[in-house]
């Protein structure tokens, strides 16, 4: 079966929004064409809020670490921030203040880098402290501000249910959600029920179909029937493909099952023909190390050689080949 592709970046971008929704101000511009030639950075939020810096400051959470002008560059579940991230992100910077229609038009103070990952990015920070001479500091928890003599402001934003801050929407961008965060993610399907917005309702999609197993308990789980009558799609469509996952293994293991034991038949028909393990090989242009497996459990069943017992003594060895 050919895994499913989950789109993790646009529901990124929905879940951002939703976080940063209540900004006064704020735009977002997604897959931001930074020059005339395709090259697009996953978000660049303007904060058009004509506040005091020292003022902008005070906001918490996400809205805290925004500047006038702020790339976003986002790692799903299935991949993790990078050293060469960083600088392609950096690079993103640089190239977003030289389209500016006027020389220094956009300042470099007033730029900052966002760097956002579903994993911790360990290898990363501590590539900005030791090699680039960054200060490093979890300004709040799941949020990491880098300061030195570097260009561009840089954050690093942790989007885990675990590791992450006050932003549970982007924390819910995971695919290994345990029983844990089930309440979590139902308070995010009542608030979805309550905004009747299609982001929210993207975002938990997406989440459902990435935590099936997660999703038939949530369906079972009887204090949840009032918002299951809104997801009952999803969870349905996520059960069924973790039931369908499981009947494929199955038929592969019953397949395999089946050639195995077929195998085994034509080695004991030959050994009750008298014929070497290196002959029954050849013979059946088979592995000589397979074959040996056989003739070896079937040793203690000779003369008669029964299919079914050698396939029984062997069976568990010859599924893990």
């Amino acid at each position: 079966m050919e895994k499913e592709t989950l789109q993790w970046h646009p529901v990124f971008c929905a879940a951002m929004e939703v976080e940063l929704e209540g900004v006064e101000g704020i735009q977002f511009h997604r897959e931001y064409n930074l020059a005339r030639k395709p090259l697009q950075v996953d978000i660049v939020i303007v904060d058009e809020e004509k506040e005091e810096e020292s003022r902008r400051r005070k906001r918490k959470g996400l809205a805290g670490i925004l500047r006038r002008y702020n790339i976003v560059e986002y790692k799903s579940p299935d991949d993790t921030l990078s050293v060469d991230d960083f600088y392609k992100a950096t690079s993103y910077a640089g190239l977003f203040k030289s389209e500016s229609p006027r020389e220094d038009g956009i300042k470099a103070h007033d730029i900052a880098i966002i760097l956002v990952s579903s994993q911790r990015p360990l290898k990363l920070l501590k590539y900005l402290r030791d090699y680039c001479s960054m200060r490093v500091e979890e300004k709040e928890k799941g949020i990491y501000e880098c300061e030195g003599n570097w260009i561009f402001k840089t954050y690093v934003v942790i989007a885990h249910p675990r590791y992450g801050g006050s932003y549970p929407w982007l924390n819910s961008l995971s695919k290994d959600l345990g029983t844990e965060d089930r309440k979590g993610i139902g308070k995010l399907l009542e608030e979805a029920d309550e905004k009747k917005d299609g982001r929210r309702d993207a975002i938990l999609e997406l989440v459902l179909r990435a935590n099936p197993e997660m999703a038939r308990k949530m369906k079972e789980d009887n204090d949840m029937r009032a918002i299951q009558v809104l997801f009952e799609p999803e969870l349905a469509a996520a059960e069924e493909r973790a039931e369908k996952r499981g009947e494929e293994r199955g038929e592969k293991r019953g397949e395999k099952r089946g050639q195995n034991y077929k195998l085994v038949s034509l080695v004991c028909r030959k050994l009750r023909k008298g014929k070497r393990t290196e002959v029954i090989a050849e013979d059946l242009e088979e592995d000589l190390n397979l074959i040996k497996i056989i003739c070896q459990a079937a040793e203690r069943f000779a003369p008669g050689y029964e299919e079914e017992k050698v396939f029984m003594e062997c069976s568990k060895v010859l599924e893990n080949q």
